[in-house]
């Protein structure tokens, strides 16, 4: 697999997504830049471009149950004339993958596809038949991937904030592993993109 993509969080490793968490005071606003939609005035143009190339470049698109339906709650329905239709047809067209065992609703995003078998032997079908398989966020997700040593690329987006609680990007659990440095990107308000490739 090509890329997990946009993994987001703080310095201190983090995302405010767990249940309870409510940051404080001028964290806040930090914090809500955190978030799809407020990013993109954090990034800017820079992040755009660095969405679409990456997208673009993938003929296969991997999601968990949680950020499949917010995905497929918002990019179905972005109008032709919207600054962000592009990216809209991009995803509309190329092939996507749910890995869920709890999904039961129909997925009515075009080209969507549940992948309910054993998760690693499931992941290295689509290694097989794609080259280049995108993962987007999914912590959860992320976990299992990396136990079965699916990730060949890990991108990670560090914005520039302490949150002191939340949901830690790496659980309890995570397996060791060893990576070696491919990119640093600079991107908006001290927004540091890192990609990393599993060392062999």
């Amino acid at each position: 697999m090509n890329k997990l993509h946009e993994r987001s969080g703080s310095l201190d490793g983090l995302s405010p997504s767990a249940p309870g968490h409510e940051p404080h005071g001028a964290l806040r606003g930090q914090v809500q830049q955190l978030a799809q939609r407020p990013r993109r005035r954090v990034l800017g143009n820079r992040r755009d471009e660095r969405v679409a190339s990456q997208l673009a470049a993938a003929d296969a698109l991997l999601y968990g149950r949680r950020r499949y339906e917010i995905f497929a709650g918002y990019w179905p329905h972005v109008s032709d004339d919207a600054h962000d239709a592009a990216l809209a047809r991009t995803l509309h067209a190329t092939p996507k993958f749910v890995a869920s065992t709890t999904h039961s609703a129909p997925l009515s995003w075009h080209s969507t596809k549940v992948l309910d078998g054993e998760l690693g032997a499931e992941v290295a079908g689509l290694k097989a038949r794609y080259q280049r398989v995108h993962v987007t966020g999914s912590a959860a997700l992320l976990q299992r991937l990396l136990r079965a040593r699916l990730v060949d690329l890990l991108e990670l987006w560090t914005f520039p904030v302490l949150l002191g609680g939340g949901k830690r990007l790496f659980a309890d659990g995570t397996l060791p592993a060893s990576f070696d440095l491919a990119e640093v990107m600079r991107a908006g308000s001290g927004v540091v993109i890192t990609t990393y490739r599993l060392t062999p």
